[in-house]
C-alpha cells in the first residue's frame, strides 16, 4: 500500500512526464478521501491535497479538474480502473510515490494465545519462505508488481509520519526494497 500509483485524466500524460521531483509534484493537487491516512501523509510531505467522499466521487472530481491526480495503492489501482473503465482516466506510467507502510493484524488485548499463534505462524512462514512464495504467486500481488514496474518509474520517496515506531523500517528483508536511511529516522515517523 505504500507504493502509490497515480490515476490521472486521460490526455494529461505529458504534463506528468515533466514531474522530476516532489517540488514539481507539489505544484499539483492530489485527491484523497476524507479521513484517509494518505491525506495526512501527503500533507506532511508538503503535497497539496483535496479531500472528499468515496472513490467514485473522487474519480468524478478528478475528471472535472477539481484536482490533478489520485494516488492509489498498487494493490488497488487495477480494480479501480476496471470499475471506472468508462471514465476518461488512466494510470500515469512514469511516477511512483513511495512511503513505508504495512498491514497489521490486531486481536483483542485479552486474547494473548491468538496473538502469539499469529506471531509464531507469520514468523515461521517468513523464515521458511512460504510467505514470500504466497505473496509472489497471489494474483493481486502479481498485478501490483506489474503496475509498480520500478525500472520504468521515477520513484519519489516520502516520509510516513503516522507509521508506528515498532514497524521494522530498517530491516530490508521485510520490504520490496530497503528504505533509504533518511526514511528510517525518528523524525520521519512523527508529526512535526
Amino acid at each position: 500500500m505504500g507504493y502509490r500509483l497515480l490515476i490521472i485524466r486521460k490526455g494529461e500524460e505529458e504534463r506528468f512526464a515533466g514531474v522530476k521531483n516532489l517540488r514539481d509534484l507539489s505544484r499539483m493537487i492530489a485527491g484523497q478521501g476524507v479521513g484517509w491516512s494518505d491525506a495526512e501523509i501527503l500533507g506532511h510531505n508538503n503535497l497539496n491535497v483535496l479531500t472528499a467522499g468515496n472513490v467514485g466521487t473522487l474519480m468524478d472530481m478528478l475528471i472535472h479538474s477539481r484536482f490533478d491526480y489520485f494516488p492509489r495503492g498498487a494493490l488497488q489501482i487495477s480494480t479501480e480502473l476496471e470499475t471506472h473503465q468508462n471514465k476518461p482516466v488512466v494510470m500515469e506510467q512514469g511516477l511512483l510515490l513511495r512511503y513505508p507502510n504495512m498491514t497489521a493484524l490486531y486481536v483483542n488485548a485479552h486474547n494473548l494465545p491468538l496473538a502469539e499463534r499469529l506471531r509464531y505462524g507469520l514468523k515461521t512462514a517468513f523464515q521458511d519462505g512460504s510467505f514470500e512464495q504466497f505473496f509472489n504467486s497471489h494474483p493481486s500481488s502479481i498485478a501490483a508488481m506489474q503496475n509498480i514496474n520500478l525500472d520504468k518509474r521515477k520513484v519519489l520517496n516520502i516520509c510516513n509520519p503516522i507509521l508506528p515506531g515498532w514497524v521494522p523500517v530498517n530491516n530490508g528483508k521485510f520490504w520490496l526494497e530497503p528504505w533509504p536511511d533518511k526514511y528510517q529516522e525518528d523524525a520521519c515517523h512523527k508529526s512535526e
